[in-house]
């Protein structure tokens, strides 16, 4: 079968839920990223069963943060930064991760060849993938994860120092491509369904998950 998602894809990873506010998923970021001890920028979203329900990145919440009007603002040398920031922030306590998150998330499953997540994340421009087994996220595939596993087998490549396993910092200036699913090709998980309506549970703290 050769290499898979399952040889290379890594087991700690964070999860918060739809219903989660923004300002605890800014939260999540942070935490996240101080216990992997590496840059968090997308992570997965899931329902009370475990099930994958979407992905939210740093990229969406500051398209939430973004002004609208900001290109007849001009230099804008005199807005109260502080002020904006904190009326942003105070509007997003009513936001939840559900409304920002991307809902056509593809995924992979365990056996997926290595070449076909290298094939799905240069023709969809995805750099994260969640790895679906029995309809649970067992695993992330950065594409850190497939470029450092393919440059160690070159030998003429120098990785001296550079290990994927201790978190690579990932080139994640893209967010999740909001695209349909390849439909067909072998290993190819389907695309994860809608997620649930807004309720009144906004619990969902960030979930750490080990292998």
């Amino acid at each position: 079968m050769g290499v898979t998602a399952r040889d290379i894809m890594e087991t700690d990873y964070f999860t918060v839920r739809p219903e989660t506010p923004v300002t605890e998923a800014i939260k999540a970021f942070r935490e996240a990223t101080r216990k992997l001890e590496r840059r968090v920028f997308g992570m997965v979203v899931v329902n009370a069963e475990g099930e994958l329900v979407g992905m939210i990145s740093m990229y969406d919440i500051l398209v939430l943060m973004r002004p609208k009007h900001i290109q007849i603002w001009g230099e804008m040398n005199d807005i109260n930064f502080t002020g904006f920031i904190n009326e942003i922030l105070e509007r997003a306590k009513s936001i939840l991760v559900g409304d920002l998150m991307t809902t056509e998330v593809i995924a992979v499953t365990p056996d997926t060849n290595l070449l076909l997540i290298v094939d799905i994340m240069t023709r969809k421009h995805i750099r994260r993938i969640p790895v679906i087994e029995d309809g649970k996220v067992i695993g992330i595939v950065h594409i850190s994860n497939v470029f450092f596993y393919l440059m160690e087998r070159d030998p003429h490549a120098t990785m001296d120092g550079v290990s994927p396993e201790k978190g690579v910092p990932h080139d994640e200036r893209r967010t999740e491509i909001h695209a349909e699913p390849t439909a067909g090709a072998p290993g190819y998980a389907k695309d994860c369904h809608e997620h649930p309506g807004r309720n009144d549970n906004r619990g969902g703290s960030p979930v750490l998950h080990k292998k």
